[in-house]
């Protein structure tokens, strides 16, 4: 065979088997266009995230399944700015509403008529925030309350679920229950340093309004439940009665102390709290368990459950709860045959409290008190007049947990809301969690943050620089 022959020859198998490598790649692309054509043709879908960020609750799914009004939602975003995870999700809620629920994307800047529209509290809409419209109801919920930041562990949460499901349970409902905020005590401003606790409420289905009884005269007509947060004055006289007519009528109260002065006595609040078994002092709670604080701070405290229906999930979803600076409340010897107080969280043996505020002593002295303390109680008091509902009232010796400092904690809302409905005698809420969009975390406690700290911060660090240095002195004396 002649040389040109040859060479006619290899240069035909190499484009034969270009041609080949060419049909291949066609094939297998045309495949993967048929099989994203059917899939999208398909009516189910697979959510892979790791948190299951797109697959909705049972809840959420009840809601959508029993809408008798029809739900108009807007995102507002800018055009091909969508955010692929509300978009998503919105979806996921269109599927499962049976035609009751039609989703639009607006750029708010471009269409100033349905900023109008939707902004009935004249709070302002941008883009990333979503409108919930249904029979003239409006809830628009703002782009930090679908992403929540949770600055102690620097990730995100995806909570979206809860915000939309509420969301679409508020503006189809006609009959919302209400918490109302006590103010004139110098609580925190539930629209400042609660603004997430009221976010996170109202995504629960709730309506939140502050109350001053003082200016009022009068409890509202409509309150269930009344919340007091870290008050730091006392209640006036006039205030403790229309309190103690309010309980006795079978309404609830939720109480969260924290740790006063000598000088900031309460005794019209304990004057209240009396009736239920309960008295609140001053005083301060110091853990000495490392399994019992959080972050190397004994007052942090991570408090034990007990077995009451409030922390029962908490507990078996191995939930912790923080409580930053915290005192001990007190459940009275002598107690109302007709009242029942049960203990819902509680420090370790270990533990001591402090009622001698100016006492400076960096350890436990023969004045303290041994551990453990009462952090939490949930009383209840059966009304002798049938028109009414038992009295049910939560104590807490603690109000920071509920802020915007601790609020996202672990369990913290959870703990909170399981108390409201405890409270207001439900059996569950629509207790959907944020979900974290990109870290799985592990909390730290105690001893075990010093060692991980020096590890990281001292021991890794001075290996490497060891062995760099090593290596360093072997090529210089090679």
């Amino acid at each position: 065979m002649k040389k040109t022959a040859i060479n006619d020859l290899i240069k035909d198998k190499a484009l034969l088997k270009k041609l080949r490598t060419v049909f291949i790649v066609a094939a297998v692309a045309v495949l993967l266009c048929c099989v994203n054509g059917l899939a999208d043709m398909l009516p189910w879908t697979y959510d892979m995230t790791a948190e299951k960020l797109f697959t909705l609750s049972e809840q959420t799914k009840s809601v959508l399944q029993h809408l008798d009004d029809e739900v108009n939602v807007v995102a507002f975003f800018e055009e091909g700015e969508e955010d692929p995870t509300v978009k998503a999700l919105l979806e996921e809620y269109r599927k499962f509403a049976g035609g009751k629920l039609k989703v639009d994307y607006i750029d708010a800047d471009k269409n100033p008529a349905a900023v109008r529209k939707f902004d009935v509290k004249s709070e302002g809409i941008s883009n990333g925030m979503v409108a919930f419209e249904s029979g003239g109801k409006v809830k628009v919920i703002k782009k930090t309350d679908i992403f929540i930041l949770y600055d102690y562990i620097y990730t995100k949460a995806f909570n979206g679920e809860q915000q939309f499901t509420g969301a679409i349970t508020y503006v189809t409902s006609h009959n919302l229950p209400k918490l109302y905020f006590l103010e004139g005590h110098r609580e925190p401003d539930i629209n400042a340093d609660l603004s997430k606790l009221k976010a996170r409420i109202e995504g629960e289905a709730h309506v939140v309004e502050s109350l001053n009884i003082m200016k009022t005269g009068a409890i509202p007509d409509d309150a269930e439940t009344i919340v007091v947060v870290s008050p730091k004055r006392d209640l006036a006289d006039a205030e403790t009665e229309l309190l103690k007519e309010f309980l006795i009528r079978g309404g609830s109260a939720i109480f969260l102390f924290d740790i006063l002065t000598d000088d900031e006595q309460m005794p019209n609040f304990n004057r209240l709290l009396k009736s239920y078994g309960i008295q609140f002092t001053n005083n301060f709670v110091v853990e000495e368990d490392s399994n019992s604080f959080y972050a190397n701070n004994k007052m942090y405290l991570i408090p034990y459950y007990t077995k009451h229906s409030i922390v029962e999930k908490l507990n078996n979803d191995r939930l912790f709860v923080l409580l930053p600076f915290s005192c001990n409340i007190e459940i009275m010897n002598e107690i109302d045959r007709t009242v029942t107080v049960e203990t819902l969280l509680i420090s370790s043996d270990n533990s001591w409290i402090r009622y001698n505020l100016n006492d400076a002593s960096p350890g436990k002295t023969e004045e303290d008190k041994a551990g453990p303390a009462t952090l939490a109680v949930a009383a209840y008091k059966d009304n002798t007049d049938l028109r009414y509902d038992k009295t049910k009232i939560i104590v807490a010796g603690n109000g920071m947990f509920v802020d915007n400092n601790y609020i996202d904690t672990q369990g913290n809302f959870d703990f909170f809301m399981n108390s409201v409905n405890w409270a207001e005698d439900k059996d569950e809420s629509i207790s959907i969690r944020p979900k974290l969009m990109n870290a799985n975390t592990m909390f730290v406690k105690g001893e075990m943050y010093i060692i991980i700290m020096a590890i990281s911060v001292l021991v890794i660090p001075l290996l490497a620089f060891l062995a760099g240095l090593i290596i360093w002195l072997k090529r210089r004396h090679q």
